[in-house]
C-alpha cells in the first residue's frame, strides 16, 4: 500500500521543481508511479483543491514573486 501523504509531498516537490516548465498530470502521475486517475482523487481528498488547479496557482503565485 501506498502511503498517502508522502505521495502527495512527492507530487508537491516535483511540482516546485518543474514550476517554471510546462507540466502535464500525466508527468506527475509517471514521477509518482500512480494513475493520474487515483493521484487526482487523492490529491483532491487531502488537500481540498483539484491537482492541476493547484498547479496553475503555484504556477502564478511564482511569476507574480518574480515581478
Amino acid at each position: 500500500m501506498i502511503d498517502l501523504k508522502e505521495t502527495i509531498a512527492g507530487c508537491i516537490r516535483y511540482i516546485e521543481d518543474n514550476i517554471y516548465r510546462k507540466i502535464t498530470l500525466d508527468d506527475i502521475a509517471g514521477y509518482c508511479g500512480i494513475s493520474k486517475y487515483h493521484l487526482h482523487r487523492i490529491f483532491k481528498s487531502l488537500t481540498g483543491e483539484p491537482l492541476m488547479e493547484y498547479v496553475q496557482s503555484r504556477k502564478l503565485s511564482a511569476s507574480i514573486g518574480e515581478l
